[in-house]
């Protein structure tokens, strides 16, 4: 796994105490490095459409669909 910024951690410390105290958080991002750590669920957008959705768990444990929809 690729270091993170010492700001991008804070951040995703800060993202981690918000939900665990009960909010819910919509989060987007041009890539998949950094929302998965926290997400319950994932919806991988191209150009509008959706590509992907489900539990966050199931692609971050299937390299293969990691692969094809980074290459998206």
């Amino acid at each position: 796994m690729v270091a993170l910024p010492h700001f991008v951690e804070a951040l995703l410390a800060k993202i981690g105490e918000l939900k665990a105290e009960g909010l819910t958080i919509l989060l987007a991002e041009p890539g998949v490095d950094f929302s998965p750590a926290l997400a319950d669920r994932v919806y991988v957008m191209e150009k509008g459409a959706v590509r992907f959705t489900g539990e966050a768990a199931a692609l971050k444990s299937d390299r293969a669909l990691l692969d094809r929809l980074i290459s998206l």
